[in-house]
């Protein structure tokens, strides 16, 4: 590594010790900047990890993405045949136009499938969960969740085994 490279990582890594309680911070990535703002397009797979809160990815016209964060962030998947993210609490998963798109995701989780093939996603309580225009949509509840079938069949499964209640255009996981 050169110095000039050394000397960038440290001041990268410094400012991203000291912006941790501010934001999302990406690991010295091609496909991220500073600020958790990561963007992937026109290739053939990427695999994203962006430790920290509030992390921004998004994955266009792509084979493969899958990413990992933290808190806070939101991800973004469309015209790919296969995306796949994992993220603690308070993210926002929204794939469009996708062969499939599993996710696993923390409490207050908020979901969106749309024009897909297949839909899989674990979510935390106090989350919410759309499937539109999907041929399957299997949601697993840790707590309590909405999922919107949007017109079509959806497969609820809810913690502890209880069977989800039929609500108007879905189900629901007490």
């Amino acid at each position: 590594m050169s110095l000039r490279a050394l000397i960038t990582a440290l001041l990268v890594g410094l400012s991203c010790g000291a912006a941790g309680s501010l934001g999302g911070c990406a690991p010295l990535d091609e496909h991220c900047d500073a600020a958790g703002r990561c963007v992937c397009e026109n290739e053939s797979a990427c695999d994203l990890e962006c430790p920290g809160d509030g992390c921004d990815i998004d994955c266009a016209s792509i084979d493969r993405c899958a990413a990992t964060c933290d808190n806070g962030c939101s991800f973004d998947c469309h015209d790919a045949p296969d995306c796949d993210v994992g993220c603690l609490d308070d993210c926002a998963v929204d794939c469009r136009s996708v062969s499939t798109c599993a996710a696993s995701c923390g409490a207050r989780c908020d979901y969106h499938c749309e024009n897909a093939s297949s839909c899989e996603v674990t979510v935390g309580p106090e989350s919410s969960v759309r499937c539109q225009s999907v041929g399957s949509c299997v949601v697993d509840c840790l707590g309590a969740c909405t999922v919107d079938c949007g017109g079509g069949g959806c497969e609820v499964r809810c913690a502890g085994g209880v069977t989800p209640e039929d609500i108007e255009g879905g189900k629901r996981c007490p």
